[in-house]
């Protein structure tokens, strides 16, 4: 029975094409995944490549190598920016999760040799930033690569910051001149005999005993408001004797003390009893 009609020896050939194969044993332009080395040579003799290569190149080999190369660092980009951000990562485990996809531009159509060499351009560009580590995060050493933002958002958050951070520093250093000049200002004050520091001195195992001052705080008094006395005024007034006072007072309507004695006398006369 041949492998057309084989149904197991069709699910073999699936289950083996669904890993990832070989990169030097694919065909970019008929974007196929060859095996082994005999099928790639195979494959490019066949009637069908070498059309699809003519279709393709259509006579500039160059120019297909060049949209290769501007697809595949297009999508490296995209990829590392929305991923990682700006944060560093090792280069070889990028491209190991870069390479996941199946439908992605390989490496070996394009005019970059290596992935070494396709990081270096990246960092001669101004693209990336590429470092490279003898012992990095993890203890692996190697390239590291981070994605440089140039976005219009990015530069102004990055100015933003910048400022954010000059205010800071200019504030700590008005802060720092501030607090010299009250240290220089109190080393020019002399210093006594009484507020220089003692050293304390004592046995092994002997408590310190501090004696602090006792300090009495006394209760303030309230002010003491002194009432007018009236009968104290009225016997003034009447002590004086003057007929002002008097007469003041019988043209205001008020009664003196006589008069006040004599009502008196005439009610208590009024109410007492007769004898007949």
């Amino acid at each position: 029975m041949s492998a057309k009609n084989n149904p197991s020896r069709q699910l073999d050939k699936r289950m083996k094409a669904k890993g990832l194969g070989r990169l030097r044993w694919y065909c970019t332009p008929c974007q196929k995944q060859c095996r082994d080395e005999n099928a790639f040579k195979q494959h490019t003799l066949s009637e069908g490549h070498v059309r699809t290569i003519q279709t393709t190149f259509d006579g500039s080999v160059r120019k297909a190598i060049d949209d290769f190369s501007t697809q595949f660092q297009s999508d490296f980009l995209k990829l590392l920016k929305t991923s990682h951000g700006e944060k560093a990562v090792h280069v070889n485990r990028f491209y190991q999760v870069y390479i996941a996809q199946r439908d992605h531009v390989h490496l070996n159509a394009t005019r970059w040799h290596s992935l070494t060499d396709f990081t270096k351009s990246l960092g001669r560009e101004g693209l990336c930033r590429v470092e490279e580590k003898e012992d990095g995060e993890g203890g692996v050493g190697g390239l590291w690569i981070s994605f440089i933002d140039r976005s219009p958002a990015s530069i102004s958050r990055q100015e933003a910051l910048a400022r954010a951070e000059k205010q800071d520093s200019t504030s700590a250093k008005i802060e720092a001149r501030i607090l010299q000049q009250q240290i220089d200002r109190a080393g020019r004050v002399p210093v006594t005999e009484s507020q220089k520091p003692t050293e304390v001195i004592r046995t092994a195992g002997e408590a310190v005993q501090i004696q602090l001052p006792k300090i009495t705080m006394q209760k303030q008094q309230p002010a003491s408001r002194e009432r007018p006395n009236v009968f104290r005024a009225a016997r003034k007034k009447l002590a004086s004797g003057t007929s002002g006072g008097a007469d003041s007072d019988r043209k205001a309507g008020k009664r003196t003390n006589q008069e006040t004695d004599g009502i008196d006398a005439d009610d208590r006369s009024a109410k007492k009893p007769r004898n007949d």
